[in-house]
Order: C-alpha cells, then sequence, then structure tokens
C-alpha cells in the first residue's frame, strides 16, 4: 500500500466454471512470478462442496496462493494468487 492506503499494483479478476480448472491452469502454468499483478479467482461450485483450486493452483504455478477466508483477503502483495473459498 502507498502512504494514502492505496495498492501499488493492479488486481486481475478471473472467473470459470467448475469446468474451467484446466484452463486456469493453463493461465497459471508459466505466469512469471514477477509479473506484478495480483489475481482474484472465483469458480462456481455448488454449496458445500469443497474447493480443491489453492491447491491445483499452487501445484501448477510459481505463484503464491493464498486462500480468501471469511471474505477476507491480504491484499498486500503483488504477484500472488487468491482463490475465493467455495459456497
Amino acid at each position: 500500500m502507498s502512504k494514502h492506503g492505496t495498492r501499488n499494483f493492479s488486481i486481475v479478476g478471473v472467473g470459470a466454471s467448475a469446468g474451467g480448472v484446466e484452463a486456469l491452469i493453463e493461465l497459471f502454468r508459466d505466469m512469471p512470478v514477477g509479473i506484478g499483478l495480483g489475481f482474484v479467482v472465483v469458480t462456481h461450485l455448488g454449496p458445500g462442496r469443497e474447493s480443491s483450486l489453492p491447491g491445483i493452483i499452487a501445484s501448477h504455478s510459481a505463484l503464491p496462493v493464498e486462500v480468501v477466508r471469511d471474505g477476507r483477503w491480504s491484499g498486500r502483495a503483488a504477484s500472488t494468487c487468491w482463490p475465493a473459498p467455495s459456497g
């Protein structure tokens, strides 16, 4: 954050259906670690279904992965992927 409380990097929102995992793997597979962008990833899952997306992205990407918890995310670091939780 800058001294004015604003981020010094852009956030990219990515949405996919539950069947879009392969496309997300392709997107993040060769993503450079120092890209300078943050990625918030949202997929469609039915209620009560647990998402394995954070582990999948982490195993196919060099980007750090931080899970969004209780509607909160750190949003502090560029070049990070934040998958939204299921539900």
